[in-house]
């Protein structure tokens, strides 16, 4: 059915591994990267609308894009520049050897040179953080690519450099996270098609009226439930469908057997991605925890049929270490003017 796919992100657990691993040479992680995790940034630092794209395929092969969209108005014209790096992963420090340069014009040695210089500093940089339990960390410091002293923020739930924000000594930001995912596989286009997003991408119209005759039902499956009314279907023993407008589901995750901390971390992580062309905008994303419940708001873009869809996930963790999990998701458009109805049903499963 289009809407699943349009409407529930990918969640892969058999992409679980050693809660400690080593991905960017010369860093310890927490939450391991896996082939085809990727995020993108907008970079202000040009003086021309700029995203880059850094993408992990294995401890041995990275990719950096640069992308810049046409403007007739300012005679420029449409850029879109990927390096795939090949490095020793057995080094402390990076060291690259082999590259594969497309889509380079013959004058863009400086955006090349860029995006080395790029590869070099995030590597650098980020074998001085040490997360230790917290989610973030700051640290200042000199960055001549970004115009002298700036502070970046880091972010364990963020791929490869895990860096969230760089911020000039004024606060602005210079190069922030605008989405991050993982490729669903070899033929998912996701990091070679992402054109960058500004603000809140507007969903297309759509028809949806509530049955005001609708009775209360229990959604249920497992040791989790919560009320809706009847104008959901139940599709699957765990799947509720309110016609082509929203998605309920309630799953179950299996306990890891790994550190607790970090395995949190991970499907937290895993539950904010984008995948198949489908883009979790990083600024509209909100994650809470209390106990042992951890509510998830995030809000994904598809280009291709421009839609926006608003996902809420409410993860409990059991006594065994396994998980609970309750997806909600409706197009955006439907949900802006129906919000009381769809969070009441999300609150309740808090």
């Amino acid at each position: 059915m289009n809407l699943l796919k349009k409407l529930l992100p990918f969640l892969s657990l058999a992409l679980i591994c050693a809660a400690y691993s080593f991905a960017v040479p010369g860093v310890t992680q927490q939450i391991a990267d896996t082939s085809g995790e990727y995020a993108f940034y907008k970079d202000s630092s040009f003086n021309r609308t700029s995203y880059i794209g850094i993408i992990y395929y294995n401890d041995s092969t990275y990719a950096f894009r640069y992308y810049s969209p046409a403007s007739p108005k300012d005679s420029l014209v449409e850029k879109d520049i990927t390096i795939y790096f090949s490095v020793d992963p057995t080094k402390d420090k990076l060291l690259l050897t082999g590259e594969n340069i497309r889509g380079a014009a013959a004058n863009d040695s400086d955006i090349i040179n860029y995006l080395h210089d790029l590869f070099y500093e995030f590597t650098a940089r980020r074998q001085n953080v040490e997360f230790g339990k917290n989610t973030r960390v700051t640290l200042s410091s000199d960055f001549a690519q970004f115009g002298g002293e700036v502070s970046i923020v880091y972010n364990k739930r963020i791929p490869i450099f895990s860096i969230e924000s760089i911020k000039a000594k004024d606060g602005r930001e210079i190069f922030s996270l605008l989405t991050t995912g993982q490729l669903y596989n070899s033929t998912d286009t996701s990091f070679t098609s992402f054109k960058g997003t500004e603000g809140l991408p507007k969903d297309k119209a759509r028809t949806f009226a509530k049955d005001t005759k609708a009775k209360p039902q229990k959604a249920s499956c497992d040791d989790m439930s919560v009320t809706v009314d009847s104008s959901w279907q139940k599709a699957m023993d765990n799947m509720w469908l309110l016609g082509d407008s929203a998605v309920l589901t309630i799953a179950s995750i299996p306990a890891a057997g790994i550190d607790a901390d970090a395995y949190r971390e991970f499907i937290i992580r895993k539950s904010c991605q984008g995948s198949d062309c489908t883009f979790s905008l990083w600024p509209f994303q909100n994650v809470t925890t209390s106990g042992s419940t951890t509510s998830i708001e995030s809000v994904y873009y598809r280009p291709a049929e421009a839609s926006v869809t608003r996902t809420f996930k409410v993860l409990k963790c059991r006594k065994d270490g396994s998980y609970a999990c309750l997806t909600l998701s409706v197009y955006d458009s439907i949900y802006q003017k129906n919000k009381a109805y769809f969070d009441t049903i999300v609150k309740a499963a808090r």
